[in-house]
């Protein structure tokens, strides 16, 4: 039997994600923005953020919500980190029209703990 997809298993309608990634001697970084387009009456949904290559171990990875020009009620959350990805839950407390989240992005792993693995 198959069970009915839950509102956050649902990819979103429109996904653009701009990162940059260096390396340098205190290690390996990549970070960006992702921007979400949120379909009338949604309030959660899922990103998986692609760490292309794949880091050498789990960074360390945060987010943050840019409110500027983008609805406050939006939260976000980095729910799990892998060496190759991490996913981002992000829910809204209102569940206004179309509306759109920009989301800054951090995964830092430092040279120190590449050692030390």
């Amino acid at each position: 039997t198959s069970r009915p997809a839950d509102e956050a298993d649902v990819p979103p309608a429109k996904l653009s994600q701009e990162f940059q990634r260096q390396r340098d001697s205190t290690g390996d970084r990549l970070e960006g923005q992702i921007t979400i387009e949120w379909p009338p009456g949604q309030q959660q949904q899922s990103v998986h953020v692609p760490f292309v290559p794949a880091f050498r171990d789990v960074p360390e990875v945060s987010c943050s919500c840019d409110q500027q020009g983008h609805d406050p009620s939006v939260r976000a959350r980095v729910a799990e980190i892998r060496r190759f990805g991490a996913r981002v839950e992000l829910k809204c407390s209102t569940a206004p029209g179309p509306i759109s989240t920009k989301i800054d992005f951090v995964a830092m792993l430092e040279t120190s703990s590449r050692q030390a693995a």
